[in-house]
């Protein structure tokens, strides 16, 4: 009969389901997936969709409200459109769910830079640092320190850890603009 879904036309089905979940679009019945809709609002936040990119943590959140990782990606976006307080908020919310979560202090610190608040954006880049030691997450704290190392008026400190950011990322220009 017609309609029906049998052999190759289910393989058919099957295969193309897969290729859209894998290439990241949205498939209607899939909206129940916190990581799902994590990830959705940290691609659309690359994008420069941020309005979106906020629903879909959002949503992420509401789906699963212990997902500290939903927290910070939405912190990250609030940093992007200035929102630096409600960063702050979330990546307090975030670090009260896994503290141990470096990407957070490294987050926060760059809001409080932004807020001017110098010395809680060192005391986080610090706490970054010793929590992660992988190369990009140190080159990332060790901009952030140098960053308000530089603006407590210790020069000399930030270029320790300028070159250190240069060495562990000689290609991202940022390290070099600090």
């Amino acid at each position: 009969p017609c309609g029906e879904v049998t052999g190759s036309k289910f393989s058919c089905l099957l295969l193309l389901l897969c290729f859209l979940l894998t290439a990241g679009h949205k498939v209607a019945g899939r909206g129940d997936d916190p990581t799902e809709a994590c990830l959705l609002g940290l691609r659309l936040a690359d994008e420069g969709k941020f309005t979106e990119s906020l629903a879909a943590l959002k949503r992420a959140i509401s789906l699963n409200p212990a997902m500290a990782q939903a927290y910070d990606a939405r912190a990250r976006v609030w940093n992007r459109l200035a929102e630096y307080q409600n960063a702050i908020l979330d990546c307090n919310k975030c670090l009260d769910l896994d503290a141990g979560f470096a990407p957070a202090y490294c987050n926060r610190a760059a809001a409080f830079f932004k807020l001017k608040q110098f010395d809680k954006a060192l005391g986080d880049a610090d706490k970054a640092l010793a929590l992660d030691k992988s190369p990009s997450a140190t080159a990332a704290a060790s901009r952030a320190k140098a960053s308000a190392l530089i603006e407590l008026g210790k020069a000399k400190e930030a270029l320790e850890d300028c070159d250190k950011s240069i060495e562990l990322e000689p290609k991202f220009p940022d390290s070099y603009y600090i």
